[in-house]
């Protein structure tokens, strides 16, 4: 798992457990605003979820969760941008 970042208002967290996979998007911005994200899952299959959301200031917060059964590989990826523009990806698996 990759520590969050603490200039990054997302953070991916994820468990591995045999063959089932779970990614939580947590959020933990500084400030208030909005971001958007698409947030990608692949194993056996892939989901993708694609969202945007309002964020309040120094509040811990899942912001999505998804669950997969996988196969040996498998890649949980989310692109992200904030408010003010700044992008960035977040990785966990196989990428």
């Amino acid at each position: 798992m990759n520590p969050p970042s603490p200039e990054n208002a997302l953070s991916l967290e994820v468990d591995h457990d045999g063959d089932r996979v779970e990614a939580r998007l947590i959020a933990h911005s500084k400030v208030a605003q909005r971001v958007s994200y698409d947030l990608v899952m692949s194993g056996q299959s892939t989901s993708r979820h694609h969202a945007e959301t309002s964020l309040a200031p120094d509040r811990r917060a899942v912001v999505s969760t998804m669950r997969m059964t996988v196969g040996d590989r498998w890649c949980v990826r989310v692109a992200v941008e904030e408010g003010d523009g700044r992008q960035y990806e977040l990785r966990e698996g196989e990428c």
